[in-house]
């Protein structure tokens, strides 16, 4: 959305699950700056299996 750089000075970084199952589980993050700009937001969809 934006570059984030030294002139940013303080930025937000918040992450949520927006859906959990038994193997697959959706999340969201979001990277905000200090006037509540939003600099990056990004969605993924990760794989849940046991290690070992």
């Amino acid at each position: 959305m934006k570059p984030v750089s030294a002139e940013s000075k303080l930025v937000h970084c918040e992450a949520r699950i927006i859906h959990i199952g038994r193997k697959l589980a959706t999340v969201e993050g979001r990277i905000r700056g200090g006037n509540n700009e939003l600099y990056a937001h990004g969605v993924s969809t990760c794989l849940i299996f046991k290690v070992g």
